[in-house]
């Protein structure tokens, strides 16, 4: 027995569940094909840096050592990471958050100053 609406609701389904598999593969292509380095930058003052780490060192709000060579500080404070952007500050000049306030104070200002 054929059903019109029957029929074109099963083609609604199968075209979206297609749709959906197609998508699932495309970000699964996508996470195959993109760097997984980290992409670290750190700010303090004039001695500010950048570095790529093949994992992250640490997690937001942690202190970690750092052992790059070109690096003048030897540990950093984790700020933020959004995907493989990882946001720090440095201990030459600059002092890590003491509490969470100032911690999201500073996160907060370095998102800001990111986005303009």
């Amino acid at each position: 027995m054929y059903n019109e609406k029957t029929s074109t609701f099963k083609n609604f389904i199968t075209n979206q569940a297609t749709r959906m598999d197609n998508g699932i593969l495309k970000d699964l292509n996508q996470e195959l094909e993109s760097p997984k380095d980290y992409f670290y930058n750190v700010e303090d003052g004039q001695f500010s840096f950048n570095f790529s780490h093949e994992f992250l060192l640490g997690k937001e709000g942690e202190v970690v050592s750092v052992t790059e060579p070109f690096a003048d500080v030897n540990e950093i404070y984790i700020l933020y990471i959004e995907d493989h952007y990882v946001e720090c500050i440095g201990n030459v000049e600059r002092t890590f958050p003491k509490n969470m306030k100032e911690h999201i104070d500073q996160k907060l200002y370095a998102i800001a100053r990111h986005e303009s």
